[in-house]
């Protein structure tokens, strides 16, 4: 029953000093407690953002002994705009409230951590549905605002593959591969980073290797499996694929005007027949070629 009450209050000192933290956080606070509409939670926590952002603009004192009340002002303030982003982001509930929380939280902040995860969360819920369409799109607009996600690069990168979409393939995975084998990136901990990097750099590698291959990228196709096989010693069927593919992309590039290619494409072709996995034939048949081709006893 005081929550009119202190809304009020907080809207009078407000009028009076329109960047009083403690005020913005109090009114925020009434309005979501007396349950007031979207538009009213959203109209307040756009007051209660640009106060605090306003208030962080605050030059640092001079004074040694105000400065540590200063600095516990600033984290107050950082904290009130992560609490009004929250508020408009918590009206998200389904994709009926969806679109306009959104349109609301890109208004506010278009850099909001809650607007990359309402996105990512109706992405998710899109494809427990089977709406493969909208999943798709939530996931590229989440990605435009979170370029470096691992998990939407490795979502369209899939999805491509299942379209034989070879260019999209390539880019993505391309992508994947110097954010996984770049510097952990700040707010993860090394497990989840090497959590991360367990789960999808060996299938980035792999897939950048054979879209580059079937689009005639030979250079790239072979880096890219190169860098995949110790990820696939202990599979013997990925392994021998793997040796193989290598044994040719080499004859190929050998046979492109790079004789040095010549011994790599012996190599790789012999490890896969000693291998004796599913292309071993294949890999006597490449054997017998180079040698033939290039009078090798």
């Amino acid at each position: 029953s005081e929550w009119p009450k202190v809304k009020a209050s907080a809207e009078k000192l407000l009028s009076v000093k329109p960047n009083d933290i403690d005020a913005a956080d109090a009114l925020l606070n009434a309005t979501q407690q007396l349950k007031e509409s979207p538009e009213s939670v959203n109209k307040v926590a756009n007051i209660a953002w640009k106060a605090a952002d306003s208030h962080l603009r605050t030059p640092r004192p001079g004074d040694p002994a105000l400065t540590a009340r200063w600095k516990e002002s600033m984290e107050w303030a950082t904290r009130l705009k992560q609490t009004a982003e929250y508020a408009i982001y918590a009206f998200a509930k389904d994709p009926a409230t969806q679109k306009q929380a959104m349109t609301w939280l890109e208004e506010l902040n278009p850099t909001s951590l809650y607007l990359i995860s309402s996105t990512g969360q109706f992405a998710a819920m899109y494809q427990k549905q089977g709406n493969t369409a909208k999943m798709l799109a939530a996931v590229k607009e989440a990605l435009v605002k979170e370029p470096n996600n691992t998990d939407f690069l490795a979502t369209l990168a899939e999805h491509a593959m299942k379209q034989n979409d070879f260019a999209e393939v390539s880019a993505h995975t391309a992508r994947l591969i110097t954010i996984l084998t770049g510097a952990r990136p700040l707010g993860i901990s090394d497990a989840d980073w090497t959590e991360k990097k367990s789960r999808y750099l060996a299938s980035a590698y792999w897939l950048n290797a054979v879209t580059n291959m079937a689009r005639g990228n030979l250079h790239q196709a072979d880096k890219s499996f190169r860098a995949a096989l110790p990820f696939f010693r202990t599979n013997r069927d990925y392994l021998s694929a793997g040796l193989y593919n290598l044994g040719y992309i080499n004859y190929k590039l050998a046979d492109k005007g790079e004789p040095g290619r010549v011994m790599e494409a012996l190599k790789y072709s012999k490890q896969c027949l000693e291998l004796n996995g599913p292309h071993a034939p294949h890999a006597m048949q490449n054997i017998a070629a180079i040698k033939a081709e290039y009078n090798i006893q």
